[in-house]
């Protein structure tokens, strides 16, 4: 039981870490002036994310179009809202820590930063 404690509080100390670090980054995009705004972590595996690139009659329609268009661009994946239960396109996506290691995640920001610089000119 000692061990599996102790294992379980590494494992969470990781997450949290990753959590931080990514928060971190979605931080710095907004205050950067990309439309991007984030709930903090609240101790889960993921944050949910909303980038405000939804236009009718523009490039991004729907969640799909913003989805597709950060993993092709900036290899960066997300889980739009509506794969829980959601029935809008509304801009709001889950990120997960839970397979990537903290050292991934500021250039993965990086990436994304490029890509939103890309589409909005």
């Amino acid at each position: 039981p000692a061990l599996v404690h102790t294992l379980a509080g590494a494992i969470r100390e990781g997450i949290n870490v990753r959590l931080a670090a990514l928060d971190r980054g979605l931080k710095q995009l907004a205050a950067k002036g990309y439309p991007v705004k984030h709930l903090p972590p609240t101790g889960a595996l993921y944050l949910s994310v909303h980038f405000d690139l939804i236009r009718k009659g523009g490039q991004f329609e729907n969640n799909r179009a913003v989805r597709q268009y950060l993993l092709e661009k900036a290899g960066f994946a997300v889980v739009p809202f509506h794969a829980f239960g959601t029935r809008d396109d509304n801009g709001w996506f889950r990120l997960s820590v839970g397979a990537v290691g903290v050292d991934e995640i500021a250039p993965a920001i990086d990436r994304v930063e490029a890509a939103l610089a890309a589409c909005l000119g």
